[in-house]
């Protein structure tokens, strides 16, 4: 390492003779820096922990020092001092490999002001590969059926041909949590339910306000779907999401979603937020670094919230659209609206950082940028920019928060116009530059300071295409081209993409009137997935996105049905 510390040069894109700076398979994915009294400390995070992590340190633009990070089980940490804890200072990453692996290196700037960056999270995992699933339904349906055999050929495919880098699931409230209201003290829970905490000491050791009878099902069915994540490489995502009628107001009107009426977007209650508490203290606890499953690092906190179907804070306010289409809400109503969810936020942040920091809330938008018009008596929807609006000021960089978008629509076509702004996959740039220009002018986040801000990262947590007026052949293009946008240059900020969803399952996957499911069901494609290549075209796109595949080679559907993710690109 010596000789190779001598060579380096201030400019990190410069290679040395004796080794290679390499962002490949081996490179890092993400560094994580506080700056805190004249020192530095923080995470790289690489795929491969085989290679050796040294870091370039400048300040003040001069270059400074060579660190040699430590090996950890979630990363390579460092720590380093500097003698004025005002100083300018950027960090170069990158993992030592023979000549034989050059590629380009990945430079990470940091901010000059120690004060814009908060150091909540530690060894965040950042998915492998951008292509990801929503393959809970199918999971699910075989782990009830006891069908373990179909299971582990499902997830050995998973894991030979598509590598899926994340796995989302729905983790709703009212799913854990459904039968007895929490108390002060102890309970007798009935059977099928699970007293947590299981007495004063563990209350107190673990951070619950209240006791509370949790079902077991959710705790043995998300065990063994999160367990497989972790043979798969994939890292887990959670949709939190579904408040109990235990604790939403009951006069909350909810809406129909297909022939339902859907109250799962109720909000808790003001004195039911410590029961919100809780629940996200459960499974920051129960899915931790330390669990035997895989941990949850990606929460995706409730759902496109700037819809009131989705986030009901009704009869608070209303959630309607007014006369002729408006927005009844007043200014104070729409501050009440965007502080509830803003407290939510503070509220599962304080849960999650007493058993972990390895994690990153997700803020859920969709792609209706501005407000769309609107019927009288229709769900309100205030518009993704105007919530943001209001929501930036309230959280800021106080909370370490990504943004999720659903683009649906066809990926490759833009909808973003002067006047009505919806966003697709094309247009994520839009989101993207939004979030830096509130960086820079809310939390005084200048551009070089940008790149770690985990606040400008994407995740496309939700997007499908109908079967309706979609035929298989266009859906196995819309794969390929989404796939195509989001490791491109255009989005480099894009970290996953599950869509919605993986496989359809016998007898449809009905969302709100239309069936979604971009694989072909079983039978078709059998459960266990061994049919699926040349029997099914979206399958095939599928493949075609692994990072195994993509760019890495012209034998797979992608490049030679479409000319996309060819390695000679």
């Amino acid at each position: 390492v010596s000789t190779m510390l001598r060579c380096l040069l201030a400019l990190s894109v410069l290679l040395c003779s004796v080794h290679s700076r390499t962002s490949s398979s081996s490179a890092p994915e993400g560094t994580f820096v506080s700056f805190e009294n004249g020192k530095a400390e923080g995470w790289a995070i690489i795929p491969s922990s085989s290679l050796p992590v040294l870091l370039d340190i400048y300040v003040n633009q001069t270059f400074h020092s060579h660190v040699l990070a430590n090996e950890e089980p979630s990363g390579h940490n460092f720590s380093v001092s500097f003698p004025n804890s005002e100083s300018n200072f950027r960090v170069d990453v990158f993992a030592l490999a023979p000549e034989s692996q050059t590629t380009k290196n990945r430079s990470y700037p940091l901010n000059d002001s120690p004060r814009t960056y908060d150091p909540t999270f530690r060894g965040l995992p950042i998915p492998q590969g951008v292509q990801g699933l929503d393959d809970e339904n199918i999971v699910e349906e075989l782990w009830r059926k006891k069908a373990r055999v179909e299971l582990t050929q499902r997830t050995a495919q998973k894991a030979e041909l598509l590598q899926p880098g994340i796995q989302r699931y729905n983790v709703w409230w009212a799913a854990v949590e459904n039968q007895v209201a929490s108390s002060s003290s102890p309970l007798s829970c009935p059977e099928g339910t699970w007293l947590i905490p299981q007495n004063e000491q563990q209350r107190k050791e673990l951070g619950f306000n209240k006791y509370h009878c949790y079902n077991t099902h959710f705790f043995k069915i998300f065990d063994d779907m999160f367990a497989l994540d972790k043979t798969v490489g994939s890292i887990t995502a959670a949709i939190i999401y579904c408040t109990p009628a235990l604790y939403r107001y009951s006069g909350c009107t909810g809406f129909h979603f297909g022939k339902k009426i859907f109250k799962c977007g109720c909000v808790p209650r003001a004195d039911a937020m410590p029961d919100w508490e809780d629940y996200i203290t459960l499974l920051a606890w129960r899915y931790s670094q330390r669990s035997a499953a895989n941990p949850i690092t990606h929460w995706v906190m409730w759902n496109e919230v700037a819809y009131a179907g989705w986030l009901d804070y009704s009869p608070i306010i209303p959630n309607r659209a007014g006369p002729k289409g408006s927005n009844p809400l007043t200014p104070h109503q729409f501050d009440m609206l965007v502080s509830k969810y803003a407290d939510m936020l503070f509220t599962a942040q304080r849960a999650i950082r007493r058993h972990t920091r390895a994690a990153l809330m997700w803020v859920s938008t969709d792609r209706l940028w501005t407000r769309p018009k609107q019927k009288e008596g229709e769900p309100l929807h205030v518009g993704e920019v105007n919530f943001l609006d209001r929501l930036w000021p309230k959280v800021g960089i106080e909370l370490d928060w990504g943004l999720v978008v659903h683009p649906y629509g066809p990926p490759n076509v833009s909808q973003w116009t002067p006047t009505t702004k919806k966003y697709t996959f094309l247009t994520l740039n839009e989101v993207i530059a939004y979030q830096r220009h509130k960086l820079l002018t809310v939390a005084n986040v200048t551009a070089g300071g940008q790149a770690i801000r985990p606040q400008q990262w994407l995740y496309a947590a939700e997007q499908g295409w109908p079967h309706k007026g979609n035929p298989e052949a266009l859906r196995a293009f819309y794969i390929c081209s989404a796939h195509n946008i989001s490791t491109s240059e255009l989005h480099p900020n894009m970290i996953g993409v599950t869509h919605n969803f993986f496989q359809d399952s016998p007898g449809s996957n009905s969302q709100g009137g239309d069936n979604f499911g971009l694989v072909q069901p079983p039978p078709i494609v059998y459960f266990n997935l061994t049919n699926g290549v040349k029997v099914s075209l979206t399958y095939d796109a599928y493949v075609s996105t692994s990072p195994t595949k993509w760019r890495k080679s012209n034998n797979h559907f992608c490049c030679k049905q479409h000319r996309l993710g060819c390695m000679d690109e």
